[in-house]
This record gives structure tokens, sequence and C-alpha cells, in this order.
């Protein structure tokens, strides 16, 4: 297990953002970035097993860059992370669910 510095941002800044994004900025969303983006999760010996976990990149946060926010059911929901190798992408939504 790795993790990308550049995935690593306070609340206070990631609240800041998601406002200015006009996304109310949820515990699940919080607990979400602060816990598990940036991290890069590999099975031993098997680079074609990774999985990255990302949500806000610090980059987007500090040149202010839209986000790509789609709402589903009443839901916002945000990619949060990729597989090497699969073939569809993971979500997670402002109540803290992560789908696919």
């Amino acid at each position: 297990m790795k993790q990308d510095k550049s995935w690593l941002i306070t609340t206070e800044v990631l609240s800041r953002y998601l406002l200015k994004q006009g996304v109310k900025p949820t515990s699940a969303l919080l607990s979400f970035q602060e816990n598990y983006s940036g991290l890069i999760l590999t099975i031993q010996n098997n680079k074609g097993a990774t999985f990255k976990a990302n949500l806000f990149s610090s980059l987007d946060i500090v040149f202010n860059r839209d986000e790509d926010v789609s709402k589903v059911g009443g839901r916002y929901i945000f990619e949060c992370g990729e597989h090497s190798t699969a073939q569809f992408n993971f979500y997670i939504t402002d109540k803290g669910e992560v789908c696919t």
C-alpha cells in the first residue's frame, strides 16, 4: 500500500472548495477524502491488480477546477477510484454509498 500525497487536503480547504462547486460538504465525502484518497492498493506481485482511491486532488482545488458532478436519484455522485484492469468506474455518493 502506498499513498499519493497530491490527494491529501485538509477538511477545511475541501469544505470551502465543495461549497464553491455548489455541493454540500457532507461528512461522508470529507471522511472518504481524509481516510482513503490517494491510497494505491496492489496485490503483491500482481501490478495488474491495483486499485487507486481518489476523490478530489489538491491541484483541482488550487486551480478551482470544476468537478464533474452528476446527480442520480437525488444524490450527488463523484468518481472515487479506478482499477488497473476493471472496465467500469467506481463512484461515491454524497451520502457515502460506493457504487459502480
